[in-house]
């Protein structure tokens, strides 16, 4: 039977090779020793790095050159004061009465809490629908994705150290994947180094020779690295990893109310310490595309409002799977929460 699944599922792992899967766990392929210590990891870095940088290249119509620039050097671009201050009232107005299906994730001892924001969901939500087909805001999203698709949006808030048990995985330096991606952060209100501040290393986002050099020593050994998210793409970075890659010293985003922030998240990242049980609260964007595919792709509302359906699809699909096996599906539903703090 094992061999009989093995030959099943050959050809989906051979596929994957030109696709944005990660798991060096989950794929034979990906996760082969072999393989990996005669360049397969490295040439799917280089080729997805390549491709995403041309396609970035192509979307930085109607930007500042200055914005470009930024983002390629560093990693992130942060816009301060980005809407007048009578948009950001109306906006914080409507964010605590804003209404939908929120699910819930607890990852270690925080809470994760996310309200998808199809297009269908903002009708009377005029503030919220404004930034979010703003074209200046639509230009930003497309550079710093390499994509035309609009990223998913969620409203979500976030309580640190809401359980005494459990560490928060994201509180460890890590990179989301092998090839750049973006997210992107809306804060109407302010951030302090008490609510776990988004934390970038400025620069981090670059495949340098170091960088390559390491992605290779970790590609060999992947399936046995003592850290499950590691083994699943996701690689976390110690200080002393930090201090080989020859890297400067991490941002933490404690930022003013109305500010907005995208990064690549190859680029070494974590969620910040934080001081007791205290809540941090975004209009959240997350971007994931094929990096292998040379065009950045097609968009219309059509295609915007069906992505939120796939992803309404497969979280339903997951819960059924969760409560056949018997335990708490990872993003379960629950109550609307109050967002206005």
């Amino acid at each position: 039977m094992h061999i009989l699944k093995h030959l099943y599922l050959a050809p989906i792992w051979l596929l994957e090779l030109l696709s944005s899967a990660k798991s060096f766990q989950s794929n034979p392929i990906l996760g082969n020793a072999l393989l990996n210590r005669l360049g397969l990891h490295v040439c799917r870095l280089l080729l997805s790095h390549t491709i995403m940088r041309l396609r970035m290249h192509s979307l930085t119509w109607g930007l500042s050159k200055a914005d470009r620039q930024a983002y390629f050097r560093d990693g992130y671009l942060l816009k301060e004061n980005y809407l007048s201050s009578s948009k950001h009232r109306c906006l914080k107005e409507e964010l605590s009465l804003f209404s939908g299906e929120t699910r819930q994730s607890i990852q270690g001892n925080a809470i994760v809490e996310r309200t998808a924001l199809a297009p269908h969901t903002l009708s009377e939500a005029p503030a919220l629908r404004s930034l979010l087909s703003a074209a200046n805001f639509k230009r930003l999203c497309r550079f710093t994705s390499g994509h035309v698709r609009p990223p998913l949006f969620y409203l979500e808030t976030i309580q640190n150290d809401a359980y005494e048990q459990g560490v928060d995985p994201q509180k460890s330096f890590h990179s989301d994947t092998f090839h750049p991606t973006m997210k992107c952060w809306y804060f109407p209100n302010q951030v302090t180094p008490k609510h776990g501040a988004f934390t970038y290393i400025p620069g981090s986002h670059r495949l340098t020779w170091k960088r390559l050099k390491w992605e290779y020593q970790q590609s060999i050994n992947a399936t046995s690295l003592k850290n499950a998210l590691s083994q699943r793409g996701s690689f976390r970075f110690s200080d002393e990893d930090i201090q080989v890659l020859g890297l400067t010293n991490p941002i933490s985003f404690t930022v003013h109310p109305n500010s907005l922030l995208f990064a690549n998240t190859f680029g070494i990242h974590r969620r910040g310490d934080s001081e007791g049980s205290t809540t941090r609260t975004s209009i959240w964007g997350d971007s994931r595309t094929n990096p292998f595919i040379p065009f950045p792709g097609l968009t219309n509302n059509w295609i915007n409002e069906f992505q939120y359906t796939l992803l309404n699809t497969y979280r339903k699909n997951v819960d059924r799977q969760a409560a056949k096996a018997g335990r708490p599906s990872p993003w379960k539903r629950v109550p609307k929460k109050d967002h206005s703090t």
